[in-house]
């Protein structure tokens, strides 16, 4: 890859993350409603037990999304990011005995899977993964009898969060291919008016060169 190439991926991959900060620091503020939430509405959470490794396990799971803009850049650890994010989610819903506001973090994991894939297809299966992952949790923690109520909350809630994801997905991708564009005729403009610059040198050398020629035969 030549150097204005390479120029031009680093200046993307700068502006993709830049793009997606303000999305992470929004979903950071999210987590932090959650848990205000949560030991709120369950003051057992409250109880040093389970109100130290609740804090524990949620700033663990907004470290991980955090870290996550970096993955773009290392596809092999995808599947080993949500594998983890899944499994302190799963501890985080027995920690609070399946308290609800753990639906949002299986939802914003789903959420990000479809993202981060860029492909509604390529993300069913990992979509899957953590909706069984979620009914599982909840199943264990509510009862397999609250389960049919609960997909019926769920589904509808988990098919809005995809098809968000994948549009906003879409017009984000269309601004980057823009911007990728632009720079790129950047770059070829540049180009250009450096080798317009060598094009007249050489000329002027050429003609120079002529020149001097020419004077060395009349003089001879």
């Amino acid at each position: 890859m030549s150097q204005p190439e390479d120029t031009l991926q680093t200046q993307l991959e700068l502006d993709e993350l830049r793009e997606a900060r303000p999305f992470y620091a929004i979903l950071m503020l999210v987590l932090v409603l959650v848990y205000w939430m949560a030991l709120q509405t369950a003051p057992s959470l409250r109880e040093p037990q389970r109100l130290i490794p609740f804090t524990g396990l949620l700033i663990f799971h907004a470290a991980l999304h955090w870290w996550s803009l970096r993955l773009p850049a290392r596809p092999r650890w995808t599947l080993p990011y949500f594998a983890l994010q899944t499994i302190v989610t799963f501890i985080i819903g027995l920690v609070t005995s399946g308290h609800g506001v753990v639906l949002g973090l299986y939802l914003a994991l789903a959420g990000e899977a479809v993202g981060m894939l860029e492909d509604l297809q390529r993300s069913m299966p990992l979509v899957a993964a953590i909706l069984g992952a979620a009914v599982l949790n909840f199943g264990v923690t509510l009862g397999w009898s609250a389960l049919p109520g609960w997909l019926a909350l769920v589904i509808p809630m988990l098919f809005f969060v995809m098809v968000y994801v994948t549009m906003f997905g879409r017009q984000m991708r269309g601004r980057q291919e823009a911007q990728r564009l632009l720079r790129e005729l950047e770059i070829a403009h540049r180009q250009l008016g450096e080798y317009a610059g060598r094009v007249e040198d050489l000329t002027v050398t050429a003609e120079r060169q002529r020149m001097a020629r020419e004077l060395h035969d009349t003089l001879s």
